[in-house]
Parts: structure tokens; C-alpha cells; sequence
């Protein structure tokens, strides 16, 4: 990729980074916040990848899983080009074996994990209705 922001247009990259949690069982990851502000370094280095700062959305520590689940399928669904979805934090298997995305006020057991967390379920159906021709997800998590 060049660092000709118009070839990013139709392009969005959302970079989300959880370090610090408030309940007992999901101990703090201080080197997840590195690692989102170094995700968005990359990104926008010229050089390496060229994408614009307007191109990009960083959601540092996320306290609620639902508005986070809003927010990634309402960008989701206006991007036609490259849609790049980052995420560093805990990830936690439910009871039935289903990765949950964890936020910071998630409670990581039984019930309360997939009503407090961010179910992978939600994040793929809004990948699978998103018109991007390109969907990359990374996933920095247990």
C-alpha cells in the first residue's frame, strides 16, 4: 500500500485494546495498551502502511460490550474496502466453548460472561453483513 490516503477511502481499521478490568478473575494486561498504540504506529507509518488517522478508530478499555458491539457493526457496515478489526485483551471461552471478547467491565463467569463480554457470535455476524471486500481480523488474545 502506498500513502496515497485516496486509496484508503472506501477502508476503516478499528484497533481495540483492553488492559484494565474491574472484576475479580481477568487480571490487568498493562502491555495491551502498548500494543494497541503500537498497532495504530504501524498503520500509519508512511512507509509501511499509509493509513490515514480518519482511516482508523482506537477504542482504548471499553466498559461496555454492547456499545462496543454497536460501534464495530455500525463502522462495519459503511466500509467497501478493507475493513481491519485489531483486538488485545483477555478472550474467554463460555461455558459452551464460545470465545467472548472481554471488556473491562466484563464478569468472566457463567451467565455473566456472555452477557458482559462481547460474544465472537455478535463480532462474526457483523463481519459476515459488512460489504468490504476485504475482512481481516486480528486477534491478540488467550
Amino acid at each position: 500500500m502506498t500513502s496515497d490516503t485516496e486509496g484508503f477511502a472506501d477502508s476503516h481499521a478499528v484497533l481495540i485494546g483492553v488492559s484494565s478490568y474491574v472484576h475479580a478473575g481477568l487480571p490487568a494486561v498493562p502491555a495491551a495498551l502498548n500494543s494497541l498504540h503500537a498497532m495504530h504506529d504501524l498503520l500509519t507509518e508512511p512507509v509501511l502502511c499509509g493509513w490515514p488517522e480518519e482511516g482508523i478508530t482506537v477504542i482504548p478499555d471499553p466498559s461496555s460490550a454492547a456499545e462496543l458491539g454497536i460501534q464495530m457493526a455500525d463502522l462495519a457496515e459503511k466500509v467497501t474496502g478493507v475493513l481491519l478489526v485489531y483486538y488485545v485483551g483477555h478472550g474467554k471461552l463460555t461455558e459452551q466453548g464460545d470465545l467472548c471478547l472481554t471488556v473491562s467491565a466484563t464478569r468472566p463467569d457463567g451467565l455473566s460472561l456472555r452477557l458482559t463480554g462481547l460474544p465472537w457470535e455478535y463480532v462474526a455476524e457483523a463481519l459476515r453483513n459488512c460489504p468490504a471486500r476485504v475482512r481481516l481480523v486480528i486477534l491478540d488474545c488467550c
